[in-house]
């Protein structure tokens, strides 16, 4: 029979965090020979891109895709305007409100995602996204600095599609801003 071991050397023999321990996959990610998601290639697979803005925020006056759809190997170029009829532009999140997929007529943050380029590699979408026109008009940005708001009144959303969602997500904000000297506000319409 079996001797048994006993507590202390079971628990000598455990090995965690803080023991180091003997990397396996080291010799085949050193030598070129480790495989990626990048590396899976599937018939018919296709890449996508996204365009986004280089305002932290703006009005989306217009989007011009024609350009883009004429680069060899773009498919499709989407924005909210062709996922509204699928009632897809505005989708539920995880902290229970909703969000834009693609910038709804304004751009909130820096690098939003304004329209996405589906094409047949990769090279063929960053073509694609450089060759989208996006016309912006650019709005006053609300920056958080130790006088954020000089007495303003800032207009952050103006579609309540989750107003209470809305209010919940911008309270620590308004909790913030009402320790800025001046007070100020923020109005979601």
């Amino acid at each position: 029979m079996k001797d048994e071991i006993t507590r202390e050397e079971r628990v000598g023999n455990l090995k965690g965090m803080g023991c180091s321990r003997k990397r396996v996959e080291d010799a085949r990610f050193t030598q070129g020979k480790g495989n990626y998601v990048d590396d899976i290639k599937l018939d018919g697979m296709l890449f996508g891109d996204f365009v986004r803005s280089p305002y932290a925020h703006a009005r989306v006056k217009s989007i011009n895709k024609d350009t883009a759809l004429k680069v060899p190997g773009v498919l499709a170029v989407l924005t909210a305007d062709d996922l509204r009829p699928l009632g897809l532009h505005w989708m539920p999140t995880l902290a229970g409100d909703k969000q834009m997929v693609l910038a709804d007529g304004k751009v909130l943050f820096q690098g939003q995602e304004v329209a996405f380029v589906v094409a047949e590699d990769r090279y063929a979408a960053a073509d694609g996204i450089e060759a989208v026109e996006v016309e912006y008009e650019e709005l006053p940005v609300l920056v958080m600095e130790t006088a954020p708001c000089r007495g303003k009144n800032w207009r952050l959303h103006t579609k309540r599609d989750t107003p209470t969602a809305n209010r919940r997500n911008l309270s620590k904000v308004c909790g913030l801003m009402a320790e800025a000297t001046p007070p100020c506000s923020l109005v979601s319409s």
